[in-house]
């Protein structure tokens, strides 16, 4: 029988760092024989010391590569020519991408089969590993970076609050970091933009900052910022804690798949919060309104949670729309497929607006039923002519409703 070497198929004449790359390749392709004791042209050169070879080629395994595989690897002697020949047989692993350890999960330290050679896997190859080895989500998902540190959550938490997290959060059932470790780490990749318009106009932005780090500590920069621009007015411009939960938003529902940053913009007259991804596939702006909170981010939340930044009720949307309930302009919710926008405005130069019981009862109407016209508003509402006049004109005046067309095709609309 002649030997050569095919995809899944691999000859060596002994014991070498090739092996180690070759069995990855294995693992992270189809699976493979590899033949210890037959050199590349076939020839059979045999292994001399069997049980001594197949120990160090284990203890090679276990300490070069990750995640843990040598439960995937069977070893048996054969002995072909008279000469004893190791032979391997590697699986295809469950937990790709294995990799030398010494270089992570990059391309030097990645391998699959092409062909009959073992080569450095491309970087979107190892992007396509783990997405089809994760849990279906980006948080569980390991990272393709895996030398992190995390310097800013224990100096703010404390060394044992950080190893808590990465214990519970951070670290996979292979002892390898995932997204959200990233995403926690001083290493995350995302960031957090921050631009400031100083004319009325809003046309050029005078200081772009962005922010870097441990996605907490983008949170702490970008609200200490916001904090200081508030405070450079006799009346606060903003309410911190709407703030607050404007910032949660952004970071526990955006999309991190999506390359891009937070983006604040800071006008004369309002605050702007954009950040990447729609809406959650399932509930819409108006279930929003009504207070339905569903989690994109769930392990990132409930980190955020256990720290004591978020309460675990989801009522951040809620308290914002109470603090603009007392005020003519309101926030406004933009969603577009790949974005989510939040406008607040200025609240230092607004005054309070008393709303009666009837004006809150339309308000609810409206927030259901959007355009709508007066005779629906008197034929649901039970109100006379005269007075769904009186209301409507009343809302308008504040700024509330806003009305489109004229006589009986009139329009009305809730402002947003």
């Amino acid at each position: 029988m002649a030997y050569i070497k095919r995809q899944n198929i691999e000859l060596a004449g002994n014991m070498s760092e090739s092996v180690i790359k070759t069995i990855i390749a294995f693992a992270n392709t189809n699976g493979g024989k590899l033949y210890i004791g037959i050199e590349d042209d076939g020839s059979i050169t045999g292994v001399e010391n069997i049980d001594y070879t197949i120990s160090n080629i284990k203890k090679a395994i276990e300490n070069n590569i990750k995640p843990n595989m040598i439960s995937f690897i069977d070893f048996t002697l054969k002995i072909i020519d008279k000469k004893n020949v190791i032979l391997a047989e590697v699986q295809k692993g469950v937990s790709r991408p294995y990799f030398i350890k010494s270089e992570s999960i990059t391309p030097h330290g990645v391998y699959i089969r092409e062909n009959s050679h073992t080569v450095p896997a491309a970087l979107q190859s190892i992007i396509k590993m783990l997405d089809e080895t994760g849990e279906g989500n980006f948080e569980s998902t390991v990272s393709i970076e895996q030398n992190l540190s995390f310097d800013y959550i224990s100096k703010k938490f404390g060394e044992i609050t950080a190893e808590n997290i990465k214990a519970n959060y951070l670290i996979n059932n292979n002892d390898l970091y995932t997204n959200l470790g990233l995403l926690l780490s001083d290493q995350c990749q995302h960031t957090i933009k921050l631009a400031v318009f100083k004319n009325e106009k809003n046309t050029n932005s005078e200081d772009i900052y962005e922010f870097k780090g441990s996605i907490l500590e983008q949170f702490d920069l970008a609200y200490s910022f916001i904090d200081s621009y508030n405070e450079t007015s006799d009346n606060p411009l903003y309410s911190m804690e709407i703030i607050k939960e404007a910032l949660l938003n952004s970071i526990c529902h955006r999309d991190y798949l999506i390359k891009a940053s937070v983006m604040i913009n800071i006008f004369y007259d309002r605050i702007e919060i954009l950040n990447p991804g729609g809406l959650y596939e399932g509930i819409n702006k108006n279930d929003i309104k009504a207070g339905l909170s569903i989690l994109r981010n769930e392990r990132l939340s409930k980190i955020f949670c256990d720290l004591n930044l978020m309460d675990a009720c989801g009522r951040g949307f809620s308290k914002i729309k109470n603090c603009y309930d007392n005020f003519a302009l309101k926030h406004e919710i933009i969603v577009t497929e790949n974005t989510f926008k939040i406008i607040l405005p200025n609240i230092s130069e607004q005054q309070s607006v008393y709303i009666s019981e009837n004006e809150t009862k339309v308000i609810e109407f409206a927030e259901n039923i959007s355009p709508f016209t007066r005779q629906e508003l008197c034929d649901k509402l039970n109100l006379t002519k005269s007075t769904a006049i009186s209301i409507l004109k009343k809302l308008t005046d504040k700024n509330l409703i806003f009305k489109e067309g004229n006589g009986k095709n009139t329009a009305y609309y809730l402002k947003t």
